[in-house]
């Protein structure tokens, strides 16, 4: 209602508030009124490196790369130690192949935040690609520790081990994988099935 009806200014400062509402309309959902809001954001307050790191997230989960690149980059330019937006330079450098600048990347972020457990999660899946089993299976076992990436690493994990023929391991990760989604709603959850009957066949 604030939203159709207001007159920013008249007590409603309308940054806070727009804020606010796409963070919510992220919370439900709506990811296209949410990146609306964010990209008016970047205009009203050019500054502030989240609402580039919130509009890029939203254009790289609906496989717009190239702009999310472009928003993520420009968030890393204004914050030098956003390590969130490193990490998703770096996965996006690694969706276009380019390896080596995808790792600097998240080396970069890993550097600025070694407790940011979800950069471990891209370089375990640069380490994957660049076929470094060993390093990878290391990297997603620390991810584990985020409990945002936990179930994806965990899928992970198990993935490095069925590459290597090791599937009582695999099993034993894609089993804790399921069990983590309790309401089984998770998207992630089908891969662990899948691939937990790939590993009984």
């Amino acid at each position: 209602t604030v939203d159709e009806n207001a007159l920013f200014g008249e007590g409603i400062d309308e940054v806070p508030f727009r804020k606010e509402y796409a963070n919510l309309l992220l919370k439900f959902n709506q990811q296209n009124e949410a990146l609306k809001n964010f990209l008016l954001l970047t205009k009203q307050s050019p500054n502030d490196p989240d609402n580039y790191f919130q509009a890029g997230q939203i254009y790289e989960q609906q496989n717009r790369y190239d702009i999310a690149l472009g928003l993520m980059q420009k968030c890393a330019m204004l914050d030098k130690k956003h390590a969130k937006a490193h990490a998703e330079i770096g996965l996006m450098l690694y969706r276009t192949k380019q390896f080596n600048e995808a790792k600097k990347e998240i080396d970069i972020a890993l550097k600025l935040s070694p407790e940011t457990y979800s950069s471990y999660y891209y370089l375990g899946k640069i380490l994957k690609e660049a076929k470094d089993l060993q390093g990878a299976i290391k990297a997603f076992e620390k991810a584990q520790r985020d409990p945002e990436v936990k179930q994806k690493a965990i899928i992970e994990h198990g993935s490095c081990y069925m590459l290597a023929g090791r599937n009582d391991n695999a099993l034993v990760d894609f089993q804790r994988a399921i069990e983590l989604d309790k309401d089984n709603s998770h998207q992630e959850t089908l891969y662990a099935r899948y691939f937990l009957a790939v590993c009984y066949e």
